[in-house]
C-alpha cells in the first residue's frame, strides 16, 4: 500500500517527498495526490478508494545551476501609450503618455480614469495553415 494509507490524500502537500516518486524527488517541483477509483469494479482488489500520486517538476535542460526565489510581492501592469487630444476654439493640444496602470485598479491621466480588468491572450490558430 506504500504511502497511501490511512487520511490517504489528506496528507499529502506540495512539499512531500513519496517513496512513489523517488525517480522525480530531487527535481523542483509540487507533489500532488487524487483518490482513485477503487474495488472490483475498477480492477482492483482493495475495496478502498487508492490513491494517484503525482509531481510537476522542472526538468533541467543544462547542467547550470539555477537560483530559486520566492517574489515577496508581485503586482502585474499593464503598459499603456495614450494620446489625448483637446480641441478648443483657439488651441488644439495632443499630449501623449506611457503609462503602468495595475490590472484590475483604476489609474487616473487628466480628467479620464483607466482600468485594465483583464489581460487575455487569443487562441493561437493552430489549424491556420
Amino acid at each position: 500500500m506504500g504511502s497511501c494509507q490511512g487520511d490517504k490524500c489528506a496528507n499529502v502537500t506540495r512539499n512531500s517527498l513519496l517513496p512513489e516518486l523517488q525517480v522525480v524527488n530531487h527535481f523542483v517541483g509540487n507533489t500532488g495526490c487524487s483518490e482513485s477509483c477503487g474495488g472490483p469494479g475498477c480492477g482492483c482488489f482493495y475495496v478502498s478508494s487508492g490513491c494517484l500520486f503525482y509531481r510537476t517538476y522542472a526538468f533541467p535542460l543544462s547542467p547550470e545551476p539555477l537560483e530559486i526565489f520566492s517574489c515577496m510581492d508581485y503586482q502585474p501592469v499593464a503598459k499603456l501609450l495614450l494620446t489625448v487630444t483637446t480641441h478648443n476654439s483657439w488651441k488644439n493640444k495632443a499630449e501623449t503618455l506611457e503609462m503602468l496602470t495595475p490590472i484590475g485598479r483604476t489609474t487616473s491621466f487628466m480628467d479620464i480614469a483607466v482600468t485594465v480588468e483583464t489581460i487575455e491572450t487569443p487562441p493561437a490558430p493552430a489549424l491556420n495553415s
